[in-house]
């Protein structure tokens, strides 16, 4: 189970990248940002706790779902926080910042829950 995972952050992480070079040479200014690594990186390791968190040992599995919607809920205020700490020390940059960090909170969103679907429906068929 880890390591699919592993694999779905990983892949949620190198499209992220991808998507944020893409943006950085379109030549309008709000999609250049300096910092898109920062964003990637916050959300990888949030994803990594996450799973971990969740899944760190056997639990009923009607638990799963409150798990699951509890995570989801944390990991958006957890990025709201991230992004008012963004613009209360950035003010200037913050619209390039949000643009970049809010893809990235899209994909690894999407990814997170293809996997979680995968993950509730092999828990319901054992």
């Amino acid at each position: 189970m880890f390591s699919q995972t592993n694999k779905a952050i990983l892949v949620s992480a190198f499209l992220s990248i991808i998507i944020s070079i893409g943006l950085n040479f379109i030549p309008v200014t709000f999609t250049q940002s300096k910092f898109w690594y920062v964003s990637v990186a916050f959300h990888a390791l949030t994803s990594f706790l996450l799973h971990f968190l969740l899944f760190r040992k056997a639990a009923d599995p009607r638990d799963n779902t409150f798990k699951i919607m509890f995570a989801s809920m944390g990991r958006l205020l957890l990025c709201m926080f991230a992004l008012l700490i963004y613009k209360l020390c950035d003010k200037q940059n913050f619209t390039q910042f949000a643009v970049h960090f809010m893809v990235h909170y899209i994909l690894f969103t999407v990814f997170e829950i293809r996997y979680l679907l995968k993950f509730i429906k092999t828990q319901n068929n054992d």
